[in-house]
C-alpha cells in the first residue's frame, strides 16, 4: 500500500503543471485531479493499515505514564514541524504563481483552489507525513486514554 501511495503521489507531481510552464493553459483541464481522487482512498487505507500495525506495538511498549507523555510530546513536535513546513512550502509556491487565485496578477487567478498548478500543494510529502504522524498520534492517545 505504501508503494501504491508513493506511485499516486508521483503521478500527481508529474501531472501538476509547473509555474514556469504554459502547458496548463492548453484547456485540457486538471488531469492531475484524477490522480488526486484515486490517491485519497488508497491513502486512507494506508493510514488505517498504519493504525492497525502500530497499535499492538504501542499497546505493548507504552506501559508507563512518562513514556506515554514523552511519545505524545515528540509526535506533537514532529506534527507541528511538518505543518509549519507545509505552510512554508504552500506560501513559497504561491509566491511563484504571483499570488493566490484571487490576485489578478497571479498565474492561477480565477482558478479553483485545486487546479492543474496547485495539485502538488495539497498532495505532497509533507501532507503524506502529516497523515502518518496524526494516525500514530491518535493511536497513542487512544491507548493512553484506555490505560487511565
Amino acid at each position: 500500500m505504501f508503494i501504491v501511495n508513493i506511485f499516486c503521489f508521483v503521478l500527481i507531481d508529474i501531472f501538476t503543471v509547473k509555474p514556469n510552464s504554459h502547458a496548463g493553459s492548453s484547456g485540457n483541464g486538471n488531469i492531475g485531479l484524477i490522480f488526486d481522487i484515486i490517491a485519497i482512498p488508497f491513502y486512507l487505507l494506508f493510514l488505517f493499515q498504519i493504525i492497525v500495525s502500530v497499535s499492538p506495538i504501542i499497546k505493548s511498549q507504552l506501559v508507563t505514564k512518562p513514556k506515554n507523555l514523552i511519545t505524545i510530546l515528540l509526535l506533537v513536535i514532529i506534527l507541528v514541524g511538518l505543518i509549519l513546513l507545509q505552510f512554508y512550502y504552500y506560501h513559497s509556491e504561491i509566491i511563484k504563481f504571483g499570488g493566490d487565485n484571487t490576485n489578478p496578477n497571479s498565474l492561477i487567478y480565477n482558478f479553483d483552489l485545486i487546479n492543474q498548478y496547485t495539485n502538488i500543494l495539497f498532495f505532497n510529502s509533507y501532507t503524506f507525513l502529516i497523515g502518518i504522524v496524526i494516525s500514530i498520534l491518535l493511536t497513542v492517545l487512544f491507548h493512553f486514554s484506555k490505560k487511565k
